[in-house]
């Protein structure tokens, strides 16, 4: 009776997530928390708050970068031009850009 209890209970020891001999332990490979902009690459900080952050993965588009693409086609020179970037908050709203996913993060190295 007792060697039969005794099996039962390392059974039950064993089956509860105690190492058997020969088995590997499963490690994630993939994050499963969630993916914070503060933590990707293409997070541009603010010095006034992460609510003001931009993200590099996503570039404004406007009327200065489209009239220096213009202007390079005439003359040959493209000006500098300081790229906008839209807010990390405005990416992770929009499903299309990053979401609430975090379709394109990328961690920091």
């Amino acid at each position: 009776m007792r060697i039969l209890l005794l099996i039962l209970l390392s059974l039950a020891w064993n089956v509860r997530g105690a190492r058997v001999p020969g088995r590997k332990k499963s490690v994630p490979t993939v994050p499963t928390g969630p993916k914070f902009c503060v933590d990707c690459q293409h997070f541009i900080p603010y010095w006034s708050g992460a609510g003001y952050a931009k993200c590099s993965a996503f570039p404004r588009t406007n009327y200065a970068t489209k009239a220096a693409e213009t202007n390079y086609l005439v003359s040959g020179v493209y000006p500098k031009v300081n790229i906008e970037y839209f807010h990390c908050s405005t990416a992770r709203e929009i499903e299309d850009m990053c979401g609430k996913q975090g379709k394109l993060f990328s961690p920091k190295e």
